[in-house]
């Protein structure tokens, strides 16, 4: 703007211009977490890339933490390189490939494309892994806690059924041994009865005994006074 439109909306000539700062995208909250989940994997895929070109040079670093992402040992069909092709592969007593000369560990496990695709991919996926594997033991830990609940409920149950059944003579017994009691009284008191008639009749007989004898005593005693006379 020049100076006398400047001076017409009231600003001062001081102040120098202003920059407009362009906002790349609308500021919410689900696309802030997407923009830093996205930096984090391309920051994790240029740690890859770096250790994948390394891995080109030096054997030893494009090697490092593949056993976490490949099933170790593996059988190979080949070996990758080059002075190696027309040998057979030797593996170990651990089931290790080795080399054919000198016996010992060091061979490619895969080829070097393979090597640094995966080395691209590592700080990516071995996260990953380490997440599922984890989750895994926590389901497994879930499992086992609600296999011993269950073994423990199944226990009970069975200590419960087999209390029963060890109680089932004895109730047997008891329930033998009140019947027996009660057959055993009916008899009992039978035979007291029958003791206590025969006391009855003893007991009157000797009543009408004493009863004959007062009678005699007295006829007796009348007939001597009558011969008194």
């Amino acid at each position: 703007m020049d100076e006398p439109q400047l001076k017409a909306a009231g600003l001062s000539l001081n102040e120098g211009f202003r920059l407009v700062r362009d906002v790349c995208y609308p500021d919410d909250v689900t696309i802030n977490i997407f923009v830093v989940c996205l930096g984090v994997i391309m920051g994790l895929l240029l740690l890859g890339l770096v250790k994948a070109f390394l891995g080109l040079f030096c054997m030893c670093i494009g090697t490092q933490g593949l056993h976490l992402l490949l099933q170790m040992p593996r059988k190979l069909d080949h070996y990758y390189e080059a002075g190696l092709r027309k040998y057979t592969v030797e593996y170990d007593k651990d089931g290790w490939p080795i080399h054919p000369e000198t016996k010992k560990r060091g061979v490619r496990l895969v080829s070097k494309p393979m090597e640094f695709v995966l080395n691209i991919i590592f700080f990516v996926s071995v996260p990953c892994i380490v997440l599922l594997n984890s989750f895994r033991q926590i389901k497994e830990k879930c499992r086992s806690v609600e296999k011993n609940m269950s073994s423990q409920r199944r226990n009970n149950k069975k200590c419960f059924s087999s209390q029963d059944i060890q109680m089932e003579p004895l109730l047997n017994e008891t329930q033998f041994s009140a019947k027996y009691d009660e057959k055993r009284t009916i008899p009992d008191s039978e035979q007291d009865d029958a003791e206590y008639v025969l006391t009855q009749i003893q007991r009157s007989k000797e009543s009408l005994a004493k009863c004959q004898n007062r009678v005699k005593a007295t006829n007796s005693s009348t007939k001597d006074s009558r011969w008194a006379k």
